[in-house]
């Protein structure tokens, strides 16, 4: 073979070895063996998202192939392998689901770009919780880039067998997206001792004259008593708060200020920002125990700020409360105004929150237009079963199905003990107990069980829709059997 045809078939070679390898249903079980560690992408080839996902995922394809042996990243085309995207429940594209030794450990809910693919590999291919051995080592750790915003977690285990270790280690793969660990085996390295055997360091980002950058753990030596003192613990008094780390601070008690100034961008500004909130919140924490504390960005909540009415840049610094699936806000950051507005709300003295459509005036079609201030009367009323649609004015699916909604309310616009609804999810708020995660969404709320709506999940064809009402129906409807027939009777 002449050299350069010899070269152009090595390269061409090692060109495929990065690509993402295709797998195949029948081969799937020995192909995702192959590697430790392996993330596979179900697509389908028409799929827009997957188009646009394809060049980072081959880009992280090629860099992993070249820095670790025991990674691989692969695809599925679930046009071609339906049987093996049915049985791992893919239900939308790209779906993305991480193996390790063949077996499905998660899916993948990180960053959808080069960087974030190479980020979640690495993690996962790499000891959970990184050994320490000198005090080089622990430095190199704090002083990590992940270590800017993110807690790390040194324990001291007394040997590599050492039972404790092991449920240090089982912790750090649960947590490894949120929180950096680490061990040693001497004690002395990270100031531990035998009866102080865990060490947390807060984010870099987030040290502060204001409190303590470390503290150290007294609790059981249990991987939920520490994940739970972890949470609590992480972020420090006041935390920032962001997208990736919104588990650390549940929306129960929880006040949030929010600017417009980020960490990335200005971490002596947010700091300011935080030390003030600091200050204040630790005069009230006596008589306001139970209330969490957090710094956020705005552009990274906007869609929590329009929820919350907030128009202008000029109301920054921003604050509310999250409480018990309601909302209460202050507005624009005043000290004295915020002390006021805490302590109201320990007292429970405080009006929610709620985003609302004006209540119309007439009603112009036969389906009920409902809004958040008269979303009580209408749908909560003992004497009707109501049939919901939860819609946004954006959405094509809502378009064409409100037409066949409409027209079967106009049908039912006799019966006696039913309504039918619509109501507009962007421009008014979701009250508990409903879930809306996509448009359109459908409940039936029987007039006897208005705390426990019914999902409806069925053909959304409008003979379809009626027979699903006259089979619901708590005392059934004047005009149609269970069935769906047109009764002899007139309305």
């Amino acid at each position: 073979m002449r050299p350069h045809l010899f070269t152009y078939f090595l390269l061409f070679g090692l060109s495929l070895a990065h690509e993402p390898r295709e797998f195949t249903t029948d081969q799937f079980d020995s192909q995702v063996k192959q590697k430790e560690y392996t993330l596979v992408m179900f697509y389908a080839p028409w799929c827009g998202h997957c188009k646009r996902l394809k060049p980072d995922y081959e880009a992280a394809a090629k860099v992993l192939h070249a820095s670790k042996e025991n990674v691989q990243l692969a695809r599925v085309d679930c046009t071609a392998q339906e049987a093996l995207c049915t049985k791992f429940g893919v239900g939308g594209y790209p779906t993305l689901k991480f193996f390790k030794n063949g077996d499905l450990v998660s899916d993948y809910s990180g960053s959808r770009d080069k960087d974030g693919l190479i980020r979640f590999m690495n993690q996962r291919s790499q000891p959970a919780s990184k050994s320490i051995l000198s005090s080089d080592k622990l430095k190199e750790l704090l002083d990590s880039e992940a270590a800017l915003n993110q807690p790390v977690v040194i324990t001291y285990a007394k040997s590599e067998t050492d039972a404790w270790l092991k449920t240090f280690t089982d912790l750090a793969g649960e947590m490894l997206d949120d929180v950096i660990f680490g061990h040693v085996f001497d004690p002395s390295l990270a100031e531990l001792s035998d009866s102080n055997r865990v060490r947390l360091l807060r984010p870099k980002n987030l040290h502060t004259k204001m409190e303590e950058s470390a503290v150290s753990y007294d609790g059981d030596l249990s991987a939920s008593a520490l994940k739970n003192w972890i949470m609590k613990h992480g972020f420090g008094f006041v935390g920032y708060r962001s997208r990736e780390n919104t588990k650390f601070f549940p929306q129960d008690n929880l006040l949030v200020f929010y600017n417009n100034i980020s960490i990335a961008q200005h971490p002596k500004g947010v700091n300011y920002y935080r030390n003030r909130l600091i200050k204040l919140a630790k005069t009230l924490e006596d008589t306001i125990p139970k209330l969490i504390y957090a710094y956020s960005y705005s552009a990274d909540f906007s869609h929590e700020l329009a929820d919350l009415g907030h128009e202008s840049a000029e109301e920054f610094p921003f604050v509310a409360i999250f409480s018990g699936g309601k909302k209460y806000k202050l507005g624009k950051y005043e000290p004295d105004a915020f002390v006021e507005f805490v302590t109201k709300f320990k007292a429970g003295a405080l009006t929610p929150y709620l985003k609302s459509e004006p209540i119309p005036t007439k009603q112009d079609g036969p389906a009920i237009k409902a809004v958040a201030l008269n979303f009580d009367e209408v749908v909560n009323n003992p004497q009707k079963d109501v049939f919901i649609m939860f819609h946004a004015p954006w959405c094509g699916h809502c378009k064409q199905l409100m037409p066949k909604f409409e027209s079967l309310a106009k049908t039912l616009k006799n019966e006696p003990t039913l309504s039918l609804v619509t109501y507009d999810a962007t421009a008014n708020d979701v009250p508990s107990p409903f879930t809306v995660t996509g448009f359109p969404t459908l409940y039936f709320v029987p007039k006897n069980a208005k705390n426990n709506p019914k999902s409806y999940e069925g053909n959304r064809d409008e003979e379809e829709l009626l027979k699903y009402l006259a089979k619901e129906s708590t005392d059934g409807l004047v005009g149609y059997d269970r069935k769906g027939r047109p009764k002899n009777e007139e309305l």
